[in-house]
């Protein structure tokens, strides 16, 4: 009996061992890197809408637009710039939102890393998309966006991947998520509005990535 248990905690230590080394290795892009790429973004079947929890702060875009680069199996740098887009504060509106370093009104334009991953306690791949600190002004009110957020990616290989993040009332609806060396995290973002207290906020964007090839994310 304690032979057959032996033997039985050896496959079940061996399937735990093999899965997490899976866990760690992927999903990954294929492919050769650097290879760049161009995106457009839109809210989906609504609009396109970051919101702090409670209303501190909402805004909403027309559209977004970048560029970026696959920098290695699961690493991507990127640059996007938000249009038209304005602000509401507690339910009031507040006019148009303006990132602090651009010089169109409306425009604001966001850099950052992004990471891929498995959505914790499941087996599909998603991206872990983490921002530099980021401040815009809508009318007088000034925000201050840190942290990163979660969203699915496209398994099939193709020059186009679709990458949607959704939320609502400033919850991401994904928020944890497991990194490629198999460590588990949380990954939230949050902002503070006039230097108050940080609050949790979601994005809601559909985003529309153009490779230069037909690009694969493997699980």
């Amino acid at each position: 009996m304690r032979v057959s248990m032996r033997i039985a905690l050896s496959t079940v230590a061996m399937s735990v061992f093999c899965v997490t080394s899976a866990l760690a290795a992927l999903p990954e892009f294929s492919g050769e890197f650097p290879d760049g790429f161009t995106a457009a973004s839109t809210g989906g079947s609504g609009a396109l809408k970051f919101e702090a929890a409670g209303g501190a702060i909402v805004v909403e875009c027309e559209k977004a637009e970048g560029t970026g680069s696959i920098t290695g199996a699961k690493t991507v740098t990127f640059d996007e710039l938000f249009l038209g887009c304005t602000g509401k504060v507690l339910g009031i509106s507040v006019g148009k939102c303006t990132g602090l370093n651009d010089t169109t009104t409306g425009s604001i334009l966001a850099r950052g890393t992004l990471t891929l991953g498995f959505e914790l306690g499941a087996l599909f791949p998603v991206a872990a998309l983490s921002i530099e600190s980021l401040h815009f002004e809508c009318g007088s009110t000034l925000a201050v966006v840190t942290g990163c957020l979660v969203g699915t990616v496209t398994l099939a290989k193709r020059s186009t991947q679709e990458w949607l993040f959704e939320g609502f009332g400033g919850k991401q609806e994904f928020t944890d998520y497991t990194n490629d060396k198999g460590e588990m995290g949380a990954c939230k973002l949050s902002t503070a509005v006039n230097g108050g207290e940080a609050k949790e906020s979601n994005q809601i964007q559909h985003a529309v990535l153009t490779f230069t090839k037909a690009i694969e994310v493997k699980d």
